[in-house]
């Protein structure tokens, strides 16, 4: 016996008004989660810390021969000081990053209900506070609790159902080599 074909579902908006809100959505998120950011050269231990990693970056200083610190070989471009070319060169990183954010954003808006990206809208907010706020730590506590690192999609079988995660550009600049 045949089963009859479930009825098309109805939307509540008009399909532009539905994108209008999904286009403002994304760009809200993207332009709030932008990476761009620099820190200068201070005294302390944080401070201390990052400095040595730019100018042993400068230096040409190995990881895992030379030196070990707990953030790896591109650590100068997640705490960009201007030393050398390092600033230039995370400022090019960072930019590439919020490219790559922004895809993987209006991928993101193109996949979900409309409700949950505002609920991610909304949820970018203290998101974008954990990136700016914490100083030398802010993009780690950013990327760990990004619901990037943890969203999946209802229907496994689904090609497309997992959400690439960007921890591994955490794993890149985090881990020493």
């Amino acid at each position: 016996m045949r089963r009859p074909a479930p009825a098309p579902k109805q939307r509540h908006f008009p399909w532009w008004l539905d994108l209008a809100a999904r286009i403002l959505l994304t760009l809200y998120a993207t332009f709030l989660l932008l990476p761009f950011r620099f820190h200068a050269a201070a005294t302390g231990l944080d401070s201390s810390w990052a400095v040595a990693l730019n100018l042993l970056h400068v230096q040409g200083a190995i990881h895992g021969r030379d030196i070990a610190f707990t953030y790896g070989p591109l650590s100068y471009l997640a705490l960009p000081m201007p030393m050398g070319t390092n600033l230039e060169q995370a400022l090019i990183f960072q930019a590439l990053s919020w490219v790559v954010l922004a895809g993987l954003l209006t991928w993101f808006a193109l996949r979900v209900p409309l409700p949950w990206l505002l609920l991610f809208a909304v949820v970018a907010v203290p998101g974008s506070v954990l990136l700016h706020n914490f100083g030398y730590a802010g993009p780690v506590f950013f990327w760990r609790s990004s619901p990037f690192c943890r969203w999946r999609h209802a229907r496994p079988a689904d090609p497309s159902a997992s959400l690439p995660s960007p921890s591994a550009s955490r794993i890149c600049l985090c881990s020493s080599s």
